[in-house]
């Protein structure tokens, strides 16, 4: 969006960051954007050092404490005991991701969006991330009548209670949508950590950008791997990006902090890159795959999202959109296909993912405007909802 209101105005854009975009780092290197490079960091902090953590073997040795490895918890306690502070990230927010019947399997959903309920432990209740409503947590399975249900996976709020039990002398706090609803609550907490009254931050993404406090020093990210494995094609490119985030909020001054890297496929090239800090290397892995594919940069991507009540009514509408497109674009059509989440506020969405040439885009773009026109001219396709997302992220 700067960049649209600067070019309306005729004004120059300065995009600064350690961990540019694909799209960026390409514009750059090929003369689009001017490009200073900074290699040093703001008061010539030094980089921090990257400590691996292989979680499959830390288990087999028994050398978990919950979810703490013995080498992240040794780090916080040597932080600690250096009136030091800690930046703990899960990029989950609430108890656990979802309960489960031991017996079948069952997971309670939310009735109006396809997607399993997350427990919030604060006010015992299950809640949909999509459409924020709440209900009661069952006490046995509604599938098969079994009352075995377990919690299954990790979200900051029980991070933030395994970490009270392991080093309970230790005052912590959680930064996440639910901690920062209320009125100032955010800056409230940030003022709380800058003075030094919370000695370990739990939080989500919130935590990885912006935060320069130079007694940080220790950083722990619980579980790399659900970075990663994310079916999006700027899945590493994000992951990347947030690991390098989160690890440059420690060490701000002039000691080097520590990161500890939690994962199962520690030996990963993307945490490789990480360690090494080597945004080049990760834009040279990258950009080949994308190359393949015809992906970004390399083209310009409109998301068609199309949303209705009646399944069939969506499907018909969707299928005719594609169908219209691919006259012109051909393959480079794809979809329609269901989402992630494939329903939501009960609402059936149907994605189409359209690749726009760049060196024809204004004209493309044209008859894209045109398809969808016609599309919706026919009184039975209008009353589906039509969202349009040029260059999604």
């Amino acid at each position: 969006m700067a960049q649209v209101l600067a070019g309306l105005h005729g004004a120059k854009t300065l995009l600064g960051s350690a961990t540019p975009s694909m799209e960026s780092l390409f514009n750059a290197k090929h003369g689009k954007y001017g490009f200073a490079r900074l290699d040093v960091r703001h008061g010539d902090a030094v980089l921090p050092t990257i400590i691996r953590v292989d979680l499959n073997e830390a288990q087999k040795r028994k050398q978990m404490r919950g979810h703490f490895s013995k080498e992240l918890l040794a780090g916080i306690e040597q932080a600690l005991a250096r009136k030091e502070q800690v930046i703990i990230f899960q990029n989950r927010r609430g108890y656990v991701p979802a309960w489960q019947c031991e017996s079948c399997g069952w997971v309670p959903e939310c009735e109006h969006c396809d997607v399993s309920l997350t427990y919030h432990k604060h006010d015992h209740g299950l809640r949909c991330h999509y459409c924020g409503r709440r209900y009661t947590p069952p006490v046995k399975c509604p599938a098969c009548a079994s009352n075995r249900l377990r919690m299954v996976g990790l979200g900051t709020e029980k991070v933030e209670e395994e970490l009270a039990l392991v080093l309970p002398e230790a005052r912590g706090a959680r930064m996440d949508q639910d901690t920062t609803r209320g009125k100032h609550a955010f800056e409230r907490l940030l003022q709380r950590f800058g003075d030094g009254a919370i000695d370990i931050l739990v939080g989500t993404q919130m935590v990885t950008k912006g935060l320069d406090f130079e007694q940080v020093t220790v950083i722990g990210i619980i579980n790399a791997d659900n970075l990663m494995r994310f079916p999006d094609l700027r899945a590493h490119e994000r992951a990347f990006q947030l690991m390098a985030q989160v690890a440059g909020r420690s060490g701000r001054k002039k000691d080097p902090g520590q990161v500890y890297i939690q994962a199962r496929d520690i030996h990963h090239p993307l945490i490789g890159l990480v360690a090494a800090h080597d945004v080049d290397g990760m834009y040279a892995r990258e950009l080949p795959l994308r190359e393949a594919h015809g992906y970004p940069p390399y083209s310009r991507m409109v998301r068609l999202l199309l949303k209705h009540k009646d399944v069939a009514r969506v499907d018909a509408a969707a299928h005719a959109l594609a169908q219209d497109l691919r006259t012109r674009l051909g393959d480079r059509v794809l979809g329609p296909e269901p989402p992630t989440v494939a329903r939501v506020r009960d609402k059936h969405l149907r994605a189409i993912l359209l690749k726009l040439d760049r060196r024809r885009y204004q004209t493309e773009k044209a008859f894209l405007r045109e398809v969808i026109d016609q599309l919706f001219a026919d009184p039975k396709h209008r009353p589906v909802q039509l969202v349009v997302d040029v260059d999604p992220l």
